[in-house]
């Protein structure tokens, strides 16, 4: 079987085709952005009519153009009456039984206006289109359109209602498409009951058959009408489509080996995109820029650091709880409980950004380390993969535990001279360094030492020291590690003493404060035990975490093993496992609760999947109140891990490992809106991302692997937008956000903060792909980014020269039907082998991203260096 599953992926290499694409006619490739005026015709059902027009506006103060009789004089929705439209079906006329209208915004430029509005008039028509029926509407008032729009019910027509995973799907894992559509105003579609579902190959031969079943929502006032195709048992490599009688077919599907490896390189590149302290560039990434963030860090002694003094008293008064903190309030630097020992600077280069800005929080540092040393230690064959396409692929040491010491070296940075960890590094003279790019970043600080993240770093470096995989690669690594967490533990152990502990916590922000400093106290313990065995780190653990099976490490009352709780149960119940601690050392029946509490929180999401209509664990609680923000359904569905690990069940397998497919497939387009919640992929790629390096540069795609918040309860208040100090961009969706179809408002590519994602949440969805990935032959797939070149270009040129520039591969490599992205800055990006442009007024450069369906991919830039233009004949030559 191992013999054939390799053969069927060199064959995959061999003849694979690459990302699905779409024949939608307003989003013809991946980085297309329809034009205000494009519109269609699509035929959902027989009797349900689709019209989609793009408008736009100069300001929200004015009407869309050119749709702007959709709008009364208040520019408020005018929806569609059935009067207003003509229909015909092969030349007769046909009675229209019913209508609906919707619009959202599809685009909104983050620095100045500029603004795609989708408007979609949905018709039902009182008798269904014959097959093959030609269909046209005509605009009776003549102010929408002028010539009939037309189309025929081909029932090969690609249609808009099937949903699925567009970076493909794995032979024997779960493969799953949803259908749904939202009418508007007219509500969801609703299917008929037992639907005949197939899979057809690319020559139309059914290959699989099924019957569509309804997946109920729990928890919504919306009602989610959604139907589930299940086409798991199909595992050969190839094309495919799902086909629906009535309802046309799908975009092409890709079963192929290396669809889990793509969103594990894609996450990847995503932190490589955050990596600071070094420079980054072709042939990993097109999105190059030097060392950023490499000058020392000030200390902040005294009133001459009023900036920070005023960031640290903001932070602390914003997110101080008195029920959880008993210490005084830190109101500025000088109100910690732990004074600086160490004085003027100091190097805190490296780590990965945190987030959309430069900052760097010991805490997401800690939690980042522990995922991915984790999933290194525990999950079968990642600590094999050393192909994610990083400067350290192919050297032997696993690529996830390198990114992890990366954030590992910044951390042991971090510790003052008394054992403590500082909280953060800032920028020294502002909150957020918004308008610059990374080598161009503010003079840093530190913020002061607090217990959480003190205890958070003991415990981070202190399991990278027990790490069988380090120990193994770099035990003097893995030793200095270890001194460095027991100087921690000992700073712990000392401010307790002084303040009790409760009296000893702090807080800063949000990181950290959930419950005090106990849960990563715990981690502290469980790290310290996993690296030395010692009864006495045990002993502070079941003090500060009696029950893990308890509440205590519940947050909102649904998500257990909330943060650091997490990081030390999985770090204590595999403390023995894979040539860790010797067997017997833990207590057994604490271990047994340990890993009771592991399997609960994989039953949790477990419960959450099973009650949403696309299988993500999205929380009852958060459906009641329609408050969604920060959501991401591959790092909830993270925790399914631990469990599956832990359980010799093959049934329960079988369902943990369902819920993580459902999360991957909802991030990568088998969600209503059918784009991808990460940059870089999908049908079409996104532009508008919060992630500073992205918004600053002078490109027009975002940096690829940055991930997205995958729901959503509304646009951001984005400040072109505005309309008296409110979004106005709430007042595009029709009908109105309070009746929109929840799943369907994520579709917008904006800048959005309630989508905005850490490094940490980065890389818990990189785990969890690591984890899959690793259970395919893809993980053995050697990749080491060589070399690519553009050519064609002159060396020198005057401006408006024409040139046409190819690429050539190193080693062999072809486009093997590849994405190939091109960019001239200053012009839209394009796709295509090749690339026609003119030399532009000054020098500039032309990028190139080529990305392979297994999701290896290759960057290469190009200076194009303008010439003086010769406007007079030079001297004569004999």
């Amino acid at each position: 079987m191992a013999a054939l599953r390799t053969v069927c992926f060199v064959l995959t290499l061999l003849f694979a085709v690459g990302p699905a694409r779409s024949a939608d006619p307003l989003f013809p490739n991946e980085v297309s952005l329809p034009a205000a005026g494009s519109r269609d015709l699509r035929l959902l059902t027989p009797q349900w009519l689709e019209i989609r027009g793009v408008s736009s506006r100069p300001d929200l103060s004015h009407p869309m153009t050119p749709w702007g009789e959709l709008e009364d004089p208040d520019l408020r929705v005018r929806e569609p009456k059935a009067e207003s439209f003509a229909v015909s079906v092969n030349g007769h006329p046909a009675q229209i039984a019913g209508t609906g209208f919707r619009r959202h915004p599809i685009f909104a430029d983050y620095h100045h206006f500029d603004l795609r509005e989708m408007n979609q008039i949905f018709l039902q028509l009182a008798d269904p289109v014959p097959e093959g029926g030609e269909v046209k509407v005509t605009d009776a008032t003549g102010k929408l359109w002028a010539t009939p729009l037309s189309t025929r019910l081909d029932p090969d027509r690609e249609s808009p209602m099937i949903h699925f995973n567009r970076l493909g799907y794995a032979p024997g894992f779960p493969k799953r498409a949803y259908v749904s559509q939202d009418l508007g105003s007219a509500g969801e579609l609703t299917l008929p009951e037992g639907l005949t579902a197939r899979l057809v190959d690319s020559g139309g031969k059914t290959v699989f058959t099924g019957t569509l079943a309804r997946r109920p929502d729990a928890g919504w006032k919306w009602h989610q009408d959604v139907s589930l195709f299940d086409f798991s048992p199909v595992d050969i490599p190839g094309i495919y489509r799902v086909k629906i009688d009535g309802l046309g077919v799908s975009a092409s599907i890709d079963i192929h080996e290396g669809a889990l490896a793509a969103p594990a390189r894609l996450h990847a590149l995503g932190l490589y995109h955050r990596r600071s302290g070094a420079a980054i560039g072709p042939p990993y990434t097109r999105f190059a820029h030097a060392a950023s963030h490499t000058a020392p860090a000030e200390i902040p002694d005294g009133p001459a650091f009023r900036k920070t003094n005023k960031h640290v008293g903001d932070m602390a008064r914003k997110n101080t709880d008195p029920a959880v903190q008993t210490a005084p309030r830190m109101d500025e630097v000088n109100a910690s409980l732990y004074p600086f020992v160490r004085r003027g600077t100091m190097d805190v280069s490296g780590g990965h950004f945190d987030a959309g800005d430069y900052s760097k929080y010991t805490l997401n540092s800690a939690a980042l380390i522990h995922v991915l040393t984790f999933v290194v230690d525990h999950c079968p064959g990642v600590a094999e993969i050393d192909n994610l396409g990083l400067p350290e692929s192919g050297d032997g040491v696993p690529d996830a535990l390198q990114i992890a010491l990366w954030e590992a070296d910044f951390l042991h940075k971090m510790q003052d001279a008394d054992g403590g960890f500082f909280f953060l590094v800032y920028p020294r003279d502002r909150a957020y360094e918004l308008d610059v790019l990374p080598e161009h970043g503010d003079p840093q600080v530190v913020f002061p030492k607090t217990t959480a993240s003190t205890a958070a770093a003991v415990g981070a470096l202190a399991q990278l020291a027990a790490s069988p995989v380090l120990r193994q690669h770099d035990p003097a690594r893995a030793a200095a590690y270890l001194k460095a967490a027991l100087a921690g533990h000992a700073f712990l152990t000392k401010a307790i003493a002084k303040h009790g502990l409760a009296g000893s916590f702090q807080t800063i922000s949000h990181y950290g404060a959930f419950g005090g400093h106990t849960d990563e106290l715990c981690y502290a313990a469980a790290g310290l035990f996993a690296a030395t065995g010692d009864a006495a780190y045990e002993k502070e653990l079941k003090t500060w975490w009696p029950d893990p099976t308890g509440p205590q490490a519940v947050r909102w009352g649904w998500w257990p093993l909330y943060e650091a709780y997490g990081w030390a149960a999985r770090t204590y119940a595999f403390a023995e496992k894979n040539g860790g601690l010797p067997a017997g050392t833990a207590d057994p029946v604490y271990l047994a609760a340990m890993q009771l509490a592991i399997c609960q929180a994989g039953d949790a999401v477990l419960k959450l999947s099973k009650d949403n209509a696309f299988g993500i664990p999205l929380s009852l609680s958060s459906k009641r109140r329609a408050q969604v923000g920060w959501y991401w359904a591959m790092d909830q569905s993270f925790d399914v891990v631990g469990a599956w690990l832990l359980s010799e069940n093959h049934d329960r397998r079988a369902k943990l490992l369902d819920a993580l497919i459902d999360a991957a497939g909802f991030e990568s387009g088998g969600n209503p809106s059918d784009r991808s919640f990460v940059s870089g992929s999908g049908p079409v790629w996104r532009r508008q991302i919060v992630n500073r390096l992205s918004l600053n540069d002078d490109r027009v795609l975002a940096a690829p692997g940055l991930a997205v918040g995958n729901v959503f309860s509304s646009p951001y208040n984005l400040r072109p937008y505005q309309i008296e100090g409110a979004s106005g961009l709430r007042r595009i969706f029709y009908p109105g956000l309070d009746d929109f179809a929840f799943y369907d408002r994520a579709g917008t590519d904006a800048y959005n903060l309630r989508a905005e994602c850490v490094s940490a949440i980065s890389a818990r969805i990189l785990a969890g792909y690591l984890f899959l990935m690793a259970q395919t032959p893809a993980a053995q797939q050697p990749w080491v980014p060589k070399e690519l070149k553009i050519q064609g270009i002159p060396a020198e040129a005057p401006t408006g020269q024409e040139f046409t520039a190819g690429l050539q591969f190193p080693d062999g490599l072809t486009l093997n039907d590849a994405t190939v992205i091109w960019e001239q800055p200053g012009l839209p990006p394009s796709t295509g082998a090749n690339f026609r442009g003119t030399f532009p007024k000054t020098d500039g450069r032309l990028e190139v991203e080529v990305v392979w369906p297994d999701g290896r991919r290759l960057s290469a830039v190009h200076p194009l260096r303008v010439g003086r233009e010769i406007t007079e004949p030079g001297p004569a030559r004999e």
